[in-house]
């Protein structure tokens, strides 16, 4: 996906999503459904695993564990204007 669509689409996005509630509404998410979030649009890694994530940081850790904290950079692969749900290509994850 190029930049200028990328930008489109975020731009898309933040006008037709409610902080308040924490959801897309009808007009963001196409189908007029509300996805099942409370906390706003779903990222997604598909088929990746812990040597896909391109660990960097002081101290990468080997594995991966539920409460370890990352910052992720990745690419826009697709958006699911029904789901509101990015899918994610990993470019780099820095250890926090």
């Amino acid at each position: 996906m190029s930049d200028v669509g990328v930008s489109s689409l975020l731009a898309k996005l933040s006008r037709n999503f409610d902080s308040s509630r924490g959801v897309c509404d009808s007009r963001g998410c196409g189908t007029g459904r509300r996805p099942q979030t409370a906390d706003g649009p779903n990222f997604k890694y598909e088929e990746v695993n812990t040597g896909n994530l391109h660990l960097t940081g002081k101290q990468p850790p080997a594995t991966v564990a539920v409460g370890d904290t990352f910052r992720f950079v990745a690419e826009v692969i697709e958006f699911n204007t029904v789901q509101c749900v990015f899918r994610l290509a990993p470019v780099s994850t820095e250890t926090r």
